[in-house]
């Protein structure tokens, strides 16, 4: 981690390399570069959903009130301790208080396994270790309440990584919004959608920033300090409407979240 030199020329706003590569490659202390990923499919006209991979069957992301032992299993056996698919997954999220706090859970294939901490949000989820296959999950593994409930996530079979489309900030710290990214499949000529950040930084789930988005033509924006967010919020990829039946939409939120203090 890089000590007070390189913060002192960001502030200058001199600094060598870029700042957003050196904070990808963890050289900025108390800055990171994580990134809401959501997937969703199955959507249809007359709904809006957050962007996440339960989102035909429960429309609006199911977030915790209170914190819970969160459960992982998997749709393929060989996603286990000594499988050929996901060994281990690593997850990245908020406790009661919302200071954040990291697991890794074994698998143990289609047998659910729950986490020793208690998780009020999870803002990652991703295979750290597989057996035949580079980090990567054979089946289908959903990421959710004890019990079964309130579905946080699904890391698809052979992606690696949970897309969410929601993330909150951690306590003490604050984020901006860097850069937003839309896609959708399907015939451009007739699938179209209108996709927004949602968040609740006054308090309500409020929508700002709306873009058109057709299939065919990806959308790609910048936003250079527009939108801060305080601590404790939560940010979420909506969708508001779509013109058919069927349509999947991929997209992304860049952020980058500060401690703090960096700020003071």
């Amino acid at each position: 981690m890089a000590g007070n030199g390189y913060k002192t020329t960001w502030q200058k706003g001199q600094f060598a390399p870029d700042a957003f590569h050196a904070v990808g490659c963890g050289m900025v202390a108390g800055v990171t570069t994580p990134g809401a990923i959501g997937h969703a499919s199955n959507l249809t006209t007359g709904t809006s959903y957050d962007l996440y991979e339960n989102a035909a069957t429960v429309p609006l992301f199911p977030y915790f009130a209170a914190a819970h032992p969160l459960q992982l299993s998997s749709a393929s056996a060989n996603d286990m301790a000594a499988g050929t698919g996901a060994r281990t997954v690593l997850l990245t999220g908020l406790d009661a208080n919302y200071n954040q706090i990291i697991e890794t859970v074994t698998m143990a294939g289609v047998t659910p396994v729950l986490t020793t901490n208690s998780f009020l949000r999870i803002n990652r989820a991703v295979v750290a270790t597989s057996g035949a296959f580079a980090t990567t999950n054979l089946g289908d593994i959903t990421v959710a309440q004890s019990g079964g409930t309130n579905i946080q996530g699904i890391i698809r079979a052979g992606f690696g990584i949970m897309a969410s489309g929601v993330y909150t900030v951690p306590a003490g710290s604050s984020a901006q919004v860097t850069l937003v990214q839309f896609s959708m499949a399907g015939s451009g000529a007739t699938n179209f959608g209108q996709v927004a950040r949602a968040d609740n930084a006054s308090g309500a789930m409020n929508i700002g920033l709306r873009f058109d988005i057709n299939s065919g033509f990806p959308y790609e924006q910048s936003i250079p300090g527009q939108i801060f967010l305080p601590s404790k919020t939560d940010i979420s990829i909506r969708v508001v409407s779509v013109g058919q039946a069927s349509t999947e939409i991929a997209g992304v939120l860049n952020l980058t979240v500060f401690d703090n203090t960096y700020l003071s």
